[in-house]
């Protein structure tokens, strides 16, 4: 899979590249032990970088029939964890209580369900 990958320049968005950062945490684990030192620096150091991201950014809105925005969330989730997401902003209902677990799909690719 990496010689696939390395085939073009780094950080070339690719299926070859979702399908291995797919097994991100895989990914990061060989990689520390000393695998792939036969890529070239550039993919080495981009795919280092991309393994370690365990972090995401997530913004939601919930906005009515009528277009008004009644809830709006923004924080950091980490990867593979069951995480409460707090509502930032509610406007005329009860704060709701969201529980998502992000999943890496790919590269900048991630699944979510709330």
């Amino acid at each position: 899979m990496l010689r696939r990958v390395a085939e073009d320049a780094p950080g070339t968005p690719s299926e070859a590249l979702d399908e291995l950062l797919y097994h991100w945490r895989e990914l990061a684990e060989h990689l520390e032990e000393g695998g792939g030192a036969d890529l070239r620096a550039g993919w080495l150091a981009f795919l280092k970088r991309e393994a370690a991201r365990d972090t995401v950014r997530v913004r939601t809105r919930a906005i009515s029939e009528d277009g008004t925005m009644r809830v709006e969330s923004d924080g950091l989730i980490r990867m593979g964890r069951r995480t409460k997401f707090a509502a930032a902003a509610c406007a005329g209902v009860v704060a709701p209580e969201m529980f998502t677990t992000l999943q890496r799909v790919g590269y900048r690719r991630v699944w979510s369900r709330f």
